[in-house]
């Protein structure tokens, strides 16, 4: 299933970013390093784009196996990200 939700999260800064990359490596999600890039995991495709100055995380899900909703990606994610904001995470739909 193809999926171009994109989901903003803010109030992120580099240390909690930097600890949510490892956190998803541990779970065996692949992630390359940088602030921009790919994600992929047993069949749910995504981007990853991060702003230091904004302290923002842009995550748009890609692809997602028939079998998953894009919507139960995004659910997970909201709450998720929570862990990684400093004080209040504030995720909402992004117009594509």
């Amino acid at each position: 299933m193809e999926g171009s939700e994109a989901r903003v999260y803010v109030g992120i800064d580099r240390s909690g970013f930097e600890r949510m990359k490892n956190d998803l490596r541990g779970l065996g999600v692949e992630v390359p390093d940088g602030d921009s890039c790919v994600l992929d995991h047993s069949g749910v495709s995504g981007s990853l784009d991060y702003s230091e100055s904004e302290r923002r995380v842009e995550i748009r899900i890609t692809r997602t196996p028939f079998f998953v909703s894009s919507a139960n990606v995004t659910s997970i994610l909201d709450r998720v990200m929570e862990r990684y904001s400093e004080a209040e995470s504030d995720a909402r739909d992004k117009s594509a």
